[in-house]
């Protein structure tokens, strides 16, 4: 079973899977610094951990998924330090 995990995680150590999370990561970084969107999210705690409410999968998923799904359900509720209206930059 060990040889199995480890097979799947090195067939996406690649450029191709490192791109789904770059463009994540510009997309996010750009509504940010453009302003677009709020600082922060009005969403309780709780109400963010109901997202995530679930059985751990018994087997991997695609990157795919997986990155969508931090596009989906994290990012829009992240505070945004590069926002121009965010304030206290020093998040301990």
């Amino acid at each position: 079973m060990t040889d199995s995990i480890f097979a799947s995680i090195e067939a996406d150590a690649g450029p191709r899977s490192a791109s789904l999370f770059a463009d994540i990561a510009t997309r996010y970084l750009a509504r940010s610094a453009h302003g677009d969107g709020p600082v922060s999210t009005e969403l309780s705690p709780a109400e963010i951990a109901r997202r995530f409410d679930e059985p751990m999968p018994r087997s991997g998923r695609p990157l795919a998924e997986i990155a969508a799904r931090i596009d989906r359900d994290v990012l829009g509720d992240m505070n945004r330090l590069a926002h121009p209206m965010a304030m206290g930059h020093q998040v301990s």
